[in-house]
């Protein structure tokens, strides 16, 4: 989990997720997305290719449909890791010392574990799958003043975020947000 090498001051103070790892990790990381956001463009260019050199009157047009699906789906994933790094930002019941308190009664009622906690954050464990459809699902949650920033983060194969968890992640928020305020 990534828990470790989070960043919580840096977090605040450009409110979005930063952590700390080497380089090689962050360059892994961005592979990955790189190879996420470029397959479905390659696949349906070399379906539309094979079309075009083969000059098939049936498939052609599905080729060209296949071509702008293959557009929005990686527009999709785009847009899906871009949303991995934002917080949603809420106002608190009140000052920064209540609401890291409502956090800490908050995860004792779910039964969630604290993984760390500083002055203005929780790292929040949420789930623990090893051999689900994820591996792991953490809530960031930074206060200050009377603001609260959560995000919440579901981690695929080697510790790596996952964008196509994005809509359990946002229930997981949204049940937060609704006991908070």
């Amino acid at each position: 989990m990534k828990y470790l090498s989070f960043n919580s001051r840096k977090s605040l103070e450009k409110e979005k997720l930063i952590f700390e790892e080497p380089f090689l990790l962050i360059i892994l990381e961005h592979f990955q997305y790189f190879i996420l956001i470029i397959a479905p463009i390659i696949f349906g260019l070399a379906f539309f290719y094979v079309q075009l050199y083969f000059q098939n009157p049936v498939l052609f047009p599905f080729s060209i449909v296949t071509l702008l699906l293959s557009f929005l789906i990686t527009l999709f994933i785009f847009l899906q890791i871009k949303k991995t790094a934002t917080f949603r930002k809420i106002k608190g019941k009140g000052n920064r010392k209540e609401n890291m308190n409502l956090i800490e009664s908050i995860c004792n009622r779910n039964d969630w574990k604290i993984l760390h906690t500083d002055n203005h954050s929780h790292v929040i464990l949420i789930e623990n799958l090893t051999l689900a459809y994820h591996n792991g699902r953490e809530l960031f949650i930074l206060c200050k003043d009377d603001k609260v920033y959560i995000k919440c983060l579901t981690y695929s194969i080697h510790d790596l975020k996952s964008p196509f968890h994005w809509n359990s992640q946002r229930k997981i928020e949204n049940m937060f947000i609704e006991k908070i305020v």
